[in-house]
């Protein structure tokens, strides 16, 4: 019995069909997720810096104009007074990209921003040399978008009758948005880069035990059982690891069983083929018909016993003990006892004995009715075969707690202290003799297959052997006819 696992991370399986990595799984799912909840946070992130930013700038024009609004209450000037700030297109602007004045002052987005002063009849009184002579956007108080391009914040002075507007050209705001989102990006980005680096090292380290796991189970050999060790596994594998014990357990449980079948049949069926070959050539060698007839008779009476004996090792080889106690089902107790004396009442009649079925009414266990009648078989026939003749053989059931106790009473001669220690030693599970027969073999194993044992023990005044199965009571018995004893 060999185990063959095809780990799918790395390497295919020679015959193998193709299989989802779990490790590429894991990559390719949280990549995504994580790129797509980076994007979502770059839009989002965009968005507060765009109004953010916006707000920022609009509260430097607010603050612009309110400072030459205090500036005129200082300097009156008469007539239109241009401000000699530099040309966005003059030569100079150009060098360096962040020196527009002579003397190595002043900030390149300067050249965006413009001022324009009215009187309030609508007459130019001021304007930077960037803003045109007309007024930039309507002459009404707050903040205003031109049709040019421009973002203006209107003041109506204070301390002059006059229009202040303070205006910023929109690419100016644009070109800022840009820079902010590029910036953004570029760290998002990078940020994901390292987060798939870290992501792939923790897989591969996560993934590590199960690659172990299927290494280790790998290299074991056809009958090593042994259970997997626990202690260096993570959590996620621990069940795994357990359901995989628990099947180790059952498997080694069933090449036991093969084991043992295939070496009690070998004992079991030599005797009688052995037989078998005797009678035959007996037949061959008889001299008359009668010799001829006895030998074929008892030819057939061999063939009766190794038919029987076949089908005995069959039912040992099919108890299941995991299936069968899954699928025990409430059985009467009175009912199973009728029904196994039935069966051998004709036989106890024959050799003039008697036997007789004692269940309390309600008394309910939990088996199967099929292999437990098997059982019963098993234990009216040992009965029945060392019982003394014209005597009685009982069948009882009581309740023994949370048990029920299902008793043969023969009236035999009982057993000395050593067989019966043999016997018990036998229904415990312990390695049979080859000599002694499967009967009792089979009635053990099923008692053991329900969850139950079978005992052996004289009966107080040595009269007699008790064989009693004790098995799990239904819950659901209530009553004094199901009451303990």
């Amino acid at each position: 019995m060999a185990l063959a696992i095809a780990w799918s991370g790395t390497e295919a399986v020679p015959g193998s069909t193709a299989r989802l990595s779990l490790r590429r799984l894991l990559l390719i799912g949280i990549s995504i997720t994580a790129l797509v909840a980076a994007l979502a946070t770059l839009l989002v992130a965009r968005l507060f810096l765009a109004h953010e930013s916006g707000e920022l700038l609009d509260a430097q024009l607010a603050r612009a104009a309110r400072m030459f609004d205090v500036a005129l209450s200082v300097e009156q000037p008469v007539g239109g007074v241009v401000l000699e700030l530099p040309e966005s297109t003059a030569p100079q602007m150009l060098i360096g990209h962040d020196r527009i004045y002579p003397d190595g002052g002043g900030h390149e987005y300067e050249l965006h921003v413009a001022l324009q002063i009215f009187s309030a009849d609508g007459r130019l009184r001021m304007r930077s040399a960037n803003a045109p002579s007309e007024p930039i956007t309507t002459l009404a108080p707050g903040f205003h978008d031109s049709v040019s391009g421009w973002r203006v914040f209107v003041l109506q002075s204070q301390h002059q009758n006059a229009w202040i507007l303070v205006a910023e050209d929109d690419h100016a705001r644009r070109e800022l948005g840009v820079a902010l989102s590029a910036t953004v990006l570029l760290i998002t980005l990078i940020g994901f880069a390292v987060l798939l680096a870290v992501l792939l090292v923790l897989v591969d380290r996560g993934l590590l035990p199960v690659r172990r796991l299927a290494a280790e189970l790998a290299r074991r050999g056809p009958s090593d059982f042994d259970p997997i060790p626990v202690r260096r596994l993570p959590a996620e594998l621990v069940p795994l690891v357990d359901s995989l014990n628990q099947h180790l357990q059952r498997l080694q449980q069933s090449f036991r069983r093969e084991q043992d079948f295939t070496a009690r049949a070998a004992h079991e069926l030599r005797t009688p083929l052995a037989a078998l070959r005797i009678h035959t050539e007996n037949a061959l060698l008889a001299g008359n018909e009668e010799e001829l007839r006895e030998s074929l008779g008892r030819l057939r009476e061999g063939i009766d016993r190794a038919n029987r004996l076949v089908q005995q090792l069959l039912l040992l080889a099919r108890l299941d003990p995991l299936l069968l106690q899954q699928q025990r089902i409430r059985v009467d107790c009175a009912e199973l006892l009728s029904q196994a004396g039935q069966a051998h009442a004709a036989i106890a009649a024959a050799r003039g004995q008697q036997i007789d079925a004692e269940a309390p009414a309600g008394l309910h266990l939990l088996g199967q009715a099929e292999f437990l009648l098997i059982a019963l078989d098993a234990l009216l026939d040992n009965a029945l075969a060392h019982a003394s003749s014209s005597r009685r053989i009982l069948l009882r059931a009581r309740a023994v707690g949370s048990r029920v106790r299902i008793e043969v009473i023969d009236q035999g001669t009982g057993l000395p202290a050593e067989q019966l220690a043999r016997l018990n030693a036998r229904s415990a599970g312990a390695e049979p003799s080859p000599s002694e027969g499967l009967g009792l073999t089979i009635a053990a194993s099923i008692a053991r297959a329900h969850g139950g044992r079978l005992l052996f023990e004289n009966r107080p005044d040595g009269s007699g052997l008790i064989a009693a199965i004790e098995l799990a009571r239904a819950e659901s018995d209530s009553g004094p006819a199901a009451a303990s004893e």
